[in-house]
């Protein structure tokens, strides 16, 4: 984006919403947001990227809560609002999920009901039998709602749910399991 301001290019606010929903590199991305950049450049900031991504690490209650839900037989999906580069380090940490609901492929960003509508069929399960969590209330608890969802909001700094211990012991503790 730096590149595109010195070019003249403003950031839009549609540019994140385009570069999630479509399955897009850095090259392919700047060249879709019509920004040049030279060779020598760009394989620079795809190797700044790449070292990024590599760095990205799960939070510690992230691996816990999936680990005990899959325990418990309970089928586990992620539905993330994700540029293409980014779904690796997922794969990487998460390798055996029931579904992946990626922006990037499924060509739409939440709270579209088409993203959640898609990790419900690759999970195979109805939408008043899964609960989800995350960090938007529009995207993770509202979104997912208008569809039979249970969302739940996730507040790291404080709140009903702090952290996914918490949502793990909502989960596993649920009447109708």
């Amino acid at each position: 984006m730096k590149a595109g301001i010195k070019q003249g290019r403003r950031p839009r606010p549609e540019d994140a919403s385009l570069l999630m929903s479509g399955g897009y590199g850095l090259a392919e991305a700047a060249e879709l947001l019509g920004i040049e950049v030279r060779p020598q450049e760009m394989a620079r900031l795809e190797a700044v990227l790449r070292a990024e991504v590599a760095s990205i690490e799960p939070y510690a209650d992230a691996v816990l809560c999936i680990k005990a839900i899959k325990a418990a037989g309970i089928k586990v999906g992620i539905c993330s609002n994700l540029a293409m580069p980014y779904g690796a380090a997922v794969t990487r940490h998460f390798p055996d999920l029931d579904a992946y609901g990626f922006s990037f492929d499924v060509g739409v960003l939440k709270p579209d009901r088409r993203i959640y509508e898609a990790v419900l069929r690759d999970m195979g399960v109805a939408a008043e039998d899964t609960w989800m969590v995350g960090d938007s209330q529009r995207c993770d608890k509202y979104g997912p709602e208008a569809l039979g969802i249970k969302g739940h909001f996730l507040q790291r700094a404080g709140g009903e749910l702090p952290d996914l211990l918490e949502f793990r012991n909502i989960v596993i503790r649920a009447p109708d399991l």
